[in-house]
Formats: structure tokens, sequence, C-alpha cells
């Protein structure tokens, strides 16, 4: 006798399978964000830096989280500057635990993933990685870069 056979006489796949399904739905959940916690860190960073629209503060998080501000070891060393307004990833960082414990600068990026492309796009922002793969494609175009 098979080894699935003898599942399926022992247990209940359909079961099983029921509890795969619920625990896909709880990961996918855990993995979102809210959108008011999106809104309090574009608004917390609008007063830190003291920018006048929620729009100039999206492009600062947009350009540090492109230049690899979501990176564990970015810290400092990624900043981005727009209107003299300069904000480091660390900054965005503190700001994201300040508005939820233990938010990462990653798992931020993930939530307004699309954002970011879209605005990437219109500023022309690379990707951290860009550089490297230039390497090997010298006619990457800006949207592959980006």
């Amino acid at each position: 006798m098979s080894p699935t056979k003898i599942l399926q006489s022992k247990y209940d796949l359909h079961k099983i399978q029921q509890i795969a399904n619920d625990i896909k739905k709880n990961c996918k959940a855990l993995n979102k964000i809210d959108e008011t916690i999106i809104d309090k860190i574009i608004e917390e960073i609008r007063d830190k830096l003291k920018i006048e629209s929620k729009e100039e503060a999206l492009v600062l998080i947009t350009g540090v989280l492109q230049k690899g501000g979501s990176n564990k070891n970015a810290l400092n060393s990624v900043k981005f500057e727009h209107n003299n307004k300069v904000l480091s990833a660390q900054e965005l960082q503190q700001v994201v635990n300040k508005i939820q414990k233990n938010l990462t600068n990653r798992q931020f990026a993930k939530a307004i993933a699309n954002d970011i492309a879209k605005i990437s796009l219109l500023l022309e922002i690379e990707g951290d990685l860009s550089n490297q793969i230039k390497y090997e494609y010298p006619n990457l175009s800006i949207q592959e870069a980006v």
C-alpha cells in the first residue's frame, strides 16, 4: 500500500487542507501592516523633518528605502535628500519603531512596495543593487534599474 493511501485511510486530508489554508491566511495577515500605521509613519516623518506635505515625506521615505534603507546594516550610511531635507535609514527605523514596536524598515517597505515602485519610476531613483546588475547588463533600462 502506498504512503498516500495509508495517510488517506488514517487521517482526513480535507481537514489537513483546511488547517493549511488557515495557516496561510494567518501568515498573510501577520505580514500586512494596517494602513493607519503607514499613515502615522509618514506623518511622523513629515513632522520630524518639518516637511510641508506628506507627499514630500513619502518621497524621502521612498528614496531611503530604494537606496537600501531596508537592509539590516544600513543605519546612517543610507540617506536621501530632497529640498534640503535629509532622511537616513536609521531615522526612519526609529520612527517606524516608535509607531509600531518591532516593525522593521523592510516590513514597512514591503507594505508600501507599490508606492515605492511608482515614485521611484517617476523620480528615476534606481534600486540599490542596480549598479551591480549593470556590470553584467550595461544597457539596463531605467525601469529595470528601478
